[in-house]
């Protein structure tokens, strides 16, 4: 399921991608505000759980260049719909003036940009170890990691991965 605000009909590359129902769907929707994307991607879950019992699904969370908190968002609907894997490749830093958070304060000690970058990054890394009270990971069986992908053209090339269900033994 492919989530955005932006009217599918201006998307033409969803369906030449080959992402067609039913296995894939278009949902139309805020991301931030959203208050029924939540429902709306544990429904799709579902419905794809239980077509077939022999298949196994995975479900993942792909932010591609999320701006700012949308970063932050990707991490809760991860963990809101208690998904399989996500990879997130943050792009812009969260709004300074709006960051009252003491961590996200600690992003912008610096002025060098590829620093604050980076801190981001490792923070939203340490996010999706950590999280809080409402996000916290069973730490039994998850992965995470950090690398920067010198293959993506942008200097802000930090992919994020969290994995699920890893057999650690």
């Amino acid at each position: 399921t492919a989530v955005d605000m932006v009217d599918q009909k201006n998307l033409p590359h969803f369906e030449a991608a080959g992402f067609i129902r039913p296995r894939f769907e278009y949902v139309q929707s805020d991301i931030m505000n959203g208050k029924d994307l939540v429902d709306t991607l544990r429904r799709r879950t579902s419905e794809l759980t239980s077509c077939d019992a022999n298949t196994s699904v995975t479900t993942v969370v792909f932010g591609m260049h999320c701006c700012g908190d949308l970063s932050l968002r990707a991490i809760e609907i991860f963990h809101e719909i208690k998904a399989d894997i996500i990879f997130l490749m943050p792009c812009c830093l969260p709004n300074k003036s709006l960051s009252v958070e003491t961590a996200i304060e600690s992003v912008f000690e610096t002025s060098d940009q590829s620093e604050q970058y980076l801190r981001w990054a490792n923070l939203l890394q340490q996010t999706l170890n950590h999280g809080d009270d409402k996000l916290s990971l069973d730490r039994q069986g998850v992965e995470t990691s950090l690398e920067q992908i010198i293959d993506v053209l942008s200097p802000r090339n930090a992919l994020i991965t969290c994995v699920r269900g890893v057999d650690n033994t």
